[in-house]
């Protein structure tokens, strides 16, 4: 898997659990 590719998913996997542990700024 290219590196950016690897950073990407990184990058969304952060952003999911940080969605999952502050619910509310997930809607704002």
């Amino acid at each position: 898997m290219p590196d950016k590719m690897a950073s990407h998913w990184n990058f969304q996997n952060q952003v999911d659990a940080y969605c999952r542990n502050n619910p509310i700024k997930r809607y704002n």
